[in-house]
């Protein structure tokens, strides 16, 4: 039997803030999930992160609804292997994925499957190769 590999953290965090469950009292809403992974972009050319232009009002109106990070740091330097590290919680070391020639094991766990199996609708749209190219398995789980 294939063993699953995935960061519990992780999911249990994403999980909750998607579900909106905080140790707080249920509020009835819709339960929604966006990521949104912009390859190298500065984070002070966004208004949410402090530009005083305004170059960004869909993310910033995103932000100020949603959860926002103030602080966070890529696990590697290319793009598959931290795009592996977001949608799995493991670092390169542990999910194989050191360069963009590698690809995700399938046995290897995705924040899109762990969704799926809770009910979620899943949808990937990626416009990079290193990301989008289907023999790389990054968005296994997502819908087609």
């Amino acid at each position: 039997m294939a063993v699953r590999r995935t960061s519990s953290a992780l999911w249990l965090s994403l999980f909750f803030a998607a579900c909106g469950e905080h140790g707080q009292e249920q509020v009835a809403r819709p339960r929604n999930l966006l990521l949104i992974s912009l390859d190298t972009l500065r984070p002070d050319h966004l208004g949410c992160y402090g530009s005083p232009r305004e170059t960004s009002p869909t993310i910033d109106a995103l932000a100020a609804r949603g959860v926002r990070f103030a602080d966070a740091s890529s696990s590697a330097p290319w793009t598959l292997p931290a795009h592996a590290t977001m949608l799995t919680g493991l670092y390169p070391s542990h999910h194989g994925v050191k360069n963009n020639d590698n690809k995700l094991a399938a046995e290897t766990t995705t924040l899109a499957e762990v969704l799926a199996a809770n009910g979620f609708q899943t949808f990937a749209v990626a416009s990079t190769l290193n990301v989008a190219d289907p023999r790389a398995e990054i968005l296994q789980g997502f819908a087609p």
